[in-house]
């Protein structure tokens, strides 16, 4: 914890993936065990490795420095580091390996009740990076639920979670292959967000992907993402070609993994629609091809939705807690063109 304005918190989940059997063809509950507990063995499985404090990866809207983070840098901060493998799900010892992320998350929420006078803030941010930005769109609401503050708001800002569910190049359901291969291990399907599993009953595994629910979250939300997520690019359709502004050695798409690159802008802009359209909440989604952007370029004037018009994800995130429609854009910012054609932001890839 950074200590700062005690009616004013921002609470990250860390992400560094999940782990799962990468065999995602047929991916078995004993390979998946084994990869759990690899991971167990790490600064991402254990809390036995982490460091006496966090010192390091705090930039961009974890920075203290008001010039790089003119948003949250005089905010309490809570960093929570990630060590279940599962996106903060699960309350599970299986063959040894301990399945304790909801078990953390709630002793968080108790452990802030009992230590910190967060039940007397106006507003409370619970953002996220990667699989930890998935946690908030887990969680979110559930979480506002535990603290259950005496007057404020609980806001949610997932950098890089909007993952969606969809084949990879060779027509394999590969990575939500693996992710249902780790919830329907570790107990975590019960720990999603409760609006969605009411939604789809006997089908759990819909709610890992915030498509099929982000308009059923109570809880404002600003989306942070990339129409051409790389993560999306590399491990949901695996691809592993370049596509554009190729150097010597990089081997450029073809037509068909070309097509499935530029699908990904209409298929998040589909999939995230009915979340930009709620009343509150939003979207900030640039055209350039990116994995997590609040660490690296926060308040960049290269990272503007559109480019040359001011608005970084500090600027929009500033009027959004505020919540500040001046612009009557309702906090959807999304580039109108296709990568590359934001060309700041896209030639610093």
């Amino acid at each position: 914890l950074r200590a700062g304005d005690p009616e004013r918190y921002l609470i990250f989940l860390e992400g560094n993936g999940w782990c799962y059997d990468h065999n995602c063809e047929a991916p078995t509950v004993n390979r998946t065990i084994d990869n759990c507990r690899s991971r167990s063995l790490g600064r991402y499985g254990s809390s036995k490795f982490f460091p006496a404090t966090q010192d390091s990866g705090l930039t961009g809207h974890l920075s203290a420095d008001p010039q790089e983070n003119p948003v949250f840098h005089n905010w309490t901060l809570v960093y929570v580091p990630t060590c279940d493998g599962a996106s903060f799900t699960g309350s599970k010892v299986i063959d040894g390996v301990h399945f304790k992320g909801t078990d953390i998350l709630r002793g968080l929420v108790a452990d802030l009740r009992a230590t910190t006078q967060i039940r007397d803030a106006t507003q409370v941010v619970l953002s996220g990076g990667s699989a930890g930005a998935s946690g908030v769109y887990y969680h979110i609401d559930a979480f506002a639920e535990g603290l259950s503050l005496s007057r404020g708001e609980v806001l949610g800002l997932p950098d890089a979670g909007f993952f969606l569910d969809r084949k990879d190049k060779d027509g394999i359901d590969c990575w939500p292959n693996m992710m249902r291969s780790l919830f329907g291990l570790n107990g975590g399907y019960a720990d999603l967000h409760r609006g969605c599993l009411e939604r789809f009953p006997g089908q759990p595994w819909k709610c890992l992907f915030p498509e099929n629910y982000a308009d059923l979250i109570r809880s404002r939300l600003l989306a942070v993402n990339s129409y051409y997520d790389l993560s999306e690019f590399r491990y949901t359709l695996r691809l592993d070609c370049c596509p554009g502004g190729c150097g010597p050695h990089e081997r450029r798409c073809d037509a068909q993994e070309l097509a499935l690159f530029e699908a990904m802008r209409s298929e998040h802009a589909t999939g995230w629609k009915r979340l930009a359209g709620k009343r509150g909440s939003g979207i900030w989604a640039t055209a350039c091809i990116a994995h997590t952007m609040t660490w690296g370029s926060w308040n960049n004037a290269s990272w503007e939705v559109p480019a040359g018009s001011g608005n970084t994800m500090a600027a929009v995130v500033g009027r959004w807690l505020a919540n500040d429609d001046s612009d009557a854009r309702h906090f959807a910012y999304q580039d109108e063109v296709a990568w590359p054609e934001n060309r700041p932001c896209a030639a610093e890839h």
